[in-house]
């Protein structure tokens, strides 16, 4: 609502937005992060569990 009474729907969003950008700050390199270490541990994971059964140590 705005001081005349009349319903501004821009204002929600940018009520919503002014939420969402300290979110996105702190959240982001955790996601970013994690998705790393997952696909660098699928890949260990292939090359010790697949690559490493095919050649045995001697």
């Amino acid at each position: 609502m705005t001081c005349a009474g009349r319903y501004d729907p821009g204002m929600e969003l940018e009520l919503l937005f002014s939420v969402a950008k300290p979110w996105a700050y702190w959240i982001a390199p955790m996601l970013l992060g994690a998705s790393v270490l997952g696909v660098l541990g699928v890949i260990l994971n292939y090359v010790f569990k697949v690559v490493a059964a095919k050649y045995p140590k001697t």
